[in-house]
This record gives C-alpha cells, sequence and structure tokens, in this order.
C-alpha cells in the first residue's frame, strides 16, 4: 500500500526523508546521512541544478524520479556506498536510490487496482501485458495511473494527476530491445501536510488549518519521455549495451509558500511568492561494450563505455520566491492578493553538459570475485560569457570535471555467507556560479568548487533457513568536503552568501533480516545506528546534525493457514527512531523526541482479486518527521486506506 516512492522506503533503516515545503513536497531523501541523488532505471533527473545565477533555477522543484507513481514501479533499490557508483548515474557518499519502472512481459497481465482512504485520496491505475506473436519474443506493457484527491485537511483543492506509460519489447537468443514513451501530468496544491514550529520547549501547535494562501495555489507539470535499451550479443564473449532518453519538461507554479509568524503577541506573519517557470529539453545517451573472458579458473568481464546528457533550459525564472507580503497570523485568503505573472523569465538556449567515461573489470577466482570501476566525470554549462573587443560573445563557464572510482572485494565463506569490503570517491560539480572579485580576483564569475565524497565500507552477508531468509551486516565511514553553506551575506552582493565548509563524516552499522520465517509468516526488519558530524563552519559553530542516531523498522506479514481462512491473512509492524537535535526559530538547541509509530493491515487474496484495509499510525499518536528546520513536519493522524485489485 505504499503511495509513493517514499513510502516504500521506510523499513529501510539507512534512509531519511527530508520533506519540502509547499512546492517541493517530494522533499529530498539521505541515505546514510548524506543527499541521496534519486534515478530512474539509472537516470539522473533532467534537472538538478541549485543555482544558474544569482538564484535557484525556477521549476526544479518539478517532476522528480520521486513522483513515479507506484503503479509504474517494479522496484525501487537503495544503493549504499558504493553500489551507488555501479548504477552510473550521479553519486554521493552515503549512496543513492534507483527507481526500476516495470518492462514488457510475456505472460498475460491485466491488472485493475482502486486505492482510497478515509482523508479523500483516490486513485485508479490499470497495468496490462502480454506477447504480441506466438513465439513470445514482442511484448508490451501499458500502465495507466490517475488520482483525484479531495481538499486538503488545510483548505486547498485536491491533486490531480495523470500517468500514462507504454513500452515495446523484442528478445531472441542474442537480442533484447526495449522502446517506450511515458506521459506525466501533475496537479500539485501547496498543502496538504501538517507542520509545527520548534520553540524552545519543543513542537509547537499545528500551524496549518486554513490555506497559507488561495485555495487554487498550486504548480502544474508536464513531462515526456522518449526512451529505448538494446543489448546485443556479438558472439565470441562480446556485448553490447546501449540505452538513450528524450525527455521534455514544462512547469509552473503560482502561489505562496514558506508562511511565519513574526510577531504572535501581535498576530502578524509574512508570507513568500513563489512565482516558477521552466520549460527544458534533455537528451541522454549511454554505451558500453563488454567481453567475458575465461582462462582456466579466472573469470574477467570487462567493460567500458561512457554516457552523455544535455539539458537546454528554453525558458526559466531565476527570480522565484522574490515576493515578501506581509500577512495577519494565522493567515486568512483575504490578506493574499492574486499572482498575475512570473518575473524574471530568461529565453533562450542555456545548456548543461555532462559526461562519464568508464573502464570496469570483474573478476572472479574461486571463491573470490574482485570489482574495479574507473572513471572520469565533466559538467559544464554556458550559463556566463564575455564579449571580445569585435563584439563576439564567448562562453567563459570553465568545466568541472574529476577522477571517481569504486574497489571492492568479497570472498565467500560458504555456499551461504559472503564477507566484503570496498571503497569509492565521488565526484558532484560545484553547481553555484559565485563572483571571483570577491576573493581578491579578478572581475568575473567563477564555478564554486567540485564537492567530493569518499566512502569505505566491511560487510557480511548470510543466506539463512535453508535460503528462506537473508541477513546482512555492514559498517561504514563516509565523508564529503567542499560543501557550501548559505550564510546571510554581510554586504549588498548577492554573491556574498555561501561559505566553503571542512568535511562532514558518517559513521555507523547496518543490519537487515528479511524473508520467510515459517509456513506463511514473513518478516522484513532493520536497525541502523548512525554518527553524523557536520562540517564547522567559518565560525566554528558547528551546526547540529539533525539526524537521530538509532533507527529501527518490522513489518511481518501472516497468512491463515488452516482451510476456513484460506486467502486471509494480516500484517503488523513498527518504526522507531531515537530523539534528536534541532534549531528552535529562536536559533537555540531543541531535543525531538523519539517516537514509534505502529502499523497494521488485513488482507484477503482470492482467485482473480487481492483486497487490503491498512491502517497506519493506528494509535493516532502526535508524530513528527525524522528531519527539521526551525519548523518539524507533523505526520497525519490515524489514516485507513482499502486498496482492491482485480486480474481480469
Amino acid at each position: 500500500q505504499s503511495r509513493s516512492v517514499v513510502d516504500s522506503l521506510q523499513n529501510i533503516s539507512a534512509v531519511v526523508h527530508g520533506r519540502g515545503d509547499g512546492v517541493d513536497q517530494a522533499g529530498t531523501l539521505y541515505v546514510r546521512s548524506f543527499i541521496a541523488p534519486v534515478m530512474r532505471d539509472g537516470w539522473g533527473d533532467l534537472v538538478s541544478l541549485s543555482n544558474v545565477t544569482n538564484g535557484r533555477v525556477a521549476g526544479s522543484r518539478s517532476i522528480t524520479s520521486l513522483d513515479v507513481p507506484m503503479a509504474a514501479i517494479e522496484r525501487v533499490e537503495v544503493l549504499g556506498g558504493a553500489d551507488s557508483i555501479v548504477v552510473g548515474g550521479p553519486m554521493e557518499p552515503g549512496g543513492s536510490v534507483n527507481i526500476v519502472t516495470k518492462q514488457p512481459v510475456a505472460d498475460t497481465l491485466r491488472e485493475w487496482t482502486l486505492e482510497v482512504d478515509n482523508r479523500g485520496h483516490r486513485r485508479s491505475a490499470l497495468d496490462l501485458g502480454g506477447s504480441l506473436t506466438e513465439n513470445r519474443a514482442w511484448t508490451y506493457r501499458t500502465i495507466l495511473s490517475a488520482t483525484h484527491d479531495k481538499r486538503t485537511l488545510d483548505g486547498y483543492d485536491g491533486a490531480r494527476e495523470f500517468y500514462l506509460a507504454a513500452s515495446l519489447g523484442y528478445k531472441d537468443r542474442d537480442t533484447a530491445v526495449v522502446a517506450g514513451l511515458s506521459h506525466h501530468v501533475t496537479r500539485s496544491p501547496f498543502g496538504g501536510y501538517q507542520s509545527a514550529m520548534l520553540t524552545d520547549t519543543g513542537p509547537g501547535p499545528d500551524l496549518r488549518n486554513a490555506p497559507w494562501g488561495l485555495p487554487d495555489d498550486h504548480s502544474q507539470a508536464t513531462k515526456s519521455e522518449l526512451f529505448y535499451r538494446w543489448e546485443q550479443d556479438l558472439g565470441d564473449g562480446w556485448r553490447l549495451n546501449s540505452k538513450a532518453r528524450l525527455t521534455r519538461l514544462r512547469y509552473h507554479s503560482a502561489g505562496y509558500t514558506s508562511c511565519s509568524p513574526v510577531d504572535l503577541d501581535e498576530g502578524t506573519g509574512v508570507c513568500v511568492s513563489d512565482q516558477s517557470l521552466l520549460h527544458a529539453d534533455s537528451i541522454g545517451l549511454d554505451n558500453s561494450l563488454s567481453r567475458k573472458i575465461v582462462s582456466g579458473e579466472w573469470q574477467h568481464t570487462v567493460m567500458a563505455g561512457g554516457s552523455f546528457t544535455r539539458t537546454r533550459l528554453l525558458r526559466y525564472s531565476d527570480t522565484s520566491n522574490s515576493n515578501v507580503i506581509g500577512v495577519t497570523w494565522p493567515p486568512v485568503a483575504s490578506d493574499f492578493p492574486a499572482i498575475t505573472d512570473t518575473p524574471g523569465i530568461v529565453s533562450g538556449r542555456d545548456a548543461i553538459y555532462t559526461s562519464n567515461l568508464y573502464l570496469q573489470d570483474q573478476v572472479r577466482w574461486r571463491r573470490w570475485t574482485l570489482l574495479a570501476n574507473v572513471g572520469y566525470e565533466q559538467e559544464r554549462n554556458n550559463f556566463s560569457s564575455d564579449v571580445d573587443m569585435n563584439g563576439v560573445e564567448h562562453d567563459t563557464s570553465p568545466p568541472r570535471h574529476g577522477p571517481v572510482y569504486n574497489l571492492g572485494i568479497a570472498y565467500r565463506l560458504s555456499d551461504t555467507a559472503t564477507v566484503y569490503a570496498n571503497a569509492f570517491r565521488s565526484f558532484t560539480p560545484g553547481q553555484l556560479l559565485l563572483d571571483s572579485s570577491l576573493n581578491g580576483g579578478k572581475p568575473g564569475i567563477n564555478s564554486a568548487p567540485a564537492t567530493t565524497g569518499k566512502s569505505a565500507e566491511v560487510g557480511l552477508k548470510l543466506e539463512l533457513l535453508e535460503r528462506r531468509a537473508i541477513f546482512t551486516a555492514a559498517l561504514y565511514r563516509a565523508s564529503h568536503t567542499n560543501v557550501l553553506q548559505f550564510v546571510f551575506p554581510d554586504t549588498s552582493s548577492p554573491f556574498n552568501s555561501y561559505v566553503l565548509l571542512p568535511s562532514a563524516v558518517s559513521q555507523g552499522v547496518e543490519l537487515n533480516l528479511s524473508g520467510r520465517l515459517a509456513r506463511g509468516w514473513n518478516i522484513i526488519a532493520s536497525y541502523g545506528y548512525s554518527l553524523f558530524r557536520p562540517a564547522a563552519s567559518t565560525e566554528e559553530d558547528r551546526r547540529i546534525a539533525q539526524f537521530a542516531h538509532h533507527r529501527a523498522s518490522l513489518w511481518s506479514t501472516y497468512d491463515l493457514q488452516s482451510e476456513a481462512w484460506r486467502g486471509w491473512g494480516f500484517g503488523a509492524g513498527l518504526t522507531a527512531r531515537s530523539s534528536y537535535m534541532a534549531f528552535s526559530d529562536s536559533d537555540s538547541q531543541v531535543r525531538i523526541a523519539g517516537q514509534t509509530r505502529v502499523d497494521a493491515s488485513l488482507y484477503h487474496r482470492g482467485s482473480g482479486s487481492r483486497t487490503t484495509l491498512g491502517i497506519r499510525n493506528l494509535f493516532d499518536r502526535r508524530l513528527y518527521s525524522d528531519f527539521a528546520t526551525t519548523t518539524i513536519g507533523v505526520e497525519p493522524s490515524r489514516t485507513l486506506t482499502l486498496t482492491h485489485i482485480v486480474e481480469f
């Protein structure tokens, strides 16, 4: 019954979700205390910029991989540490999340899903697949998903979503090809969630009981894609892998967000408008050639390849969040004037180029496996330019580049036990453009330094209970350097807003268990201990980590075994974390207490249908999000969800 990618990751102890504001409700995922790049089928999101000129690219919060409907998702992979480099997408030292979408199938598939809850959520989905020919060489998959929610708890018009994905596959002994398209339209309200101000004594009362703006405040996004994936056996151990993606994004938002009180005694506050626009097109290519070489007990699988992406920003607004208005507190609809235009629109051919060359060798010898991967990442853009004496404009944006590597080794103790170790180096190009004269340099624009990361890990993997269950344990250390932190400027220059921080370090332990413990009894459990030391600023003010040290989860289901109750089952579980520290609105330290959420479900599986009644936050406790700024998210109260799936 996961409604989103974020929901599906609640039983992974290494993952923390930091929810965004009214425009960016998908928020940010953290793996091992570092921001985790989120990819779909190994591709990074179309726009991942923080800045173009002096401010954020408007629209970079639009449709992302986190917004892919669950009806289209086959599985979600959390790639901790060095595993993330194997995918070939953007990297951070903690790891990444890769969403694998559904592919064409040879077996006939006809499935309709209806989902409703007691808060007005309504979703319907259709999943069709099968063979087009008798020899099952040609296959297809079509997915339709639509959401039409009622008004939100704080009075905004409900969310609307439409998603269509269609793909065609061909497979024989030497060739496997999949080509397809997707079209995704979303209308997301600026509300629908609850939050509380952090006071010196902890979270205050609920803030949102009416729209912070107008009920119609929303963002609108349309994203269309064409893609193919091609695998070809060339003989004599050679194999070609090729994939490409063409993406078009159109995004616009208008409304008010980020409201906060100024003087509670006087009943005053401020709200910031969000007027954003982004039109962007992107193309991505990835090709590799591999060969398997066997010599006695030695086996090599060598692969070499490269990837390239180009994203053109055709139109965008670079002055988002520029209008601040005074309001009464709490705000009322009459406080908000209508938003009629989007300021600061830039039209042109601004572009971002990224490339990655890589070489990999996987070696097997007896019980040993060695994986070595080296690459060279580069990014450049044409956001800064200069005009020479002849009046000719030249691109002056320097490329940002650096090497990356991954080295892993595993030893099989037995048929059911493996120990491993790995290390890797990540590279993230600096995406902010800074005024070089501020550091005593010549007038001009320089890119921020690239952020680099390192990770090292040792672990154990066991198959238990005749391989019905898997247990994994990992001990890791990850670090980040050259991280920019925003500070309020001391001068009138908008560029003097960032300081460069030294290394941030995260280290910890992860334990995971999943599988079938007995007939009808399934379990997934995890525990993680994380010690995160954020980088100290130049004023030696070490900011609070804002991550709980201990996180644990447990989910278990049981299928009733008696003949009279065949098909019935129930599930129960919990997610828990320890306390953590954050900053109150007055910038004092405040402790967020530890908490445990209990969930339950009752389900029935028949010959052609499946029905599940799920209860989230069974005991209706007031629970808080796992990450906080000066405000903290208040999790939904008890929620009942009914999902009915029919096969036809």
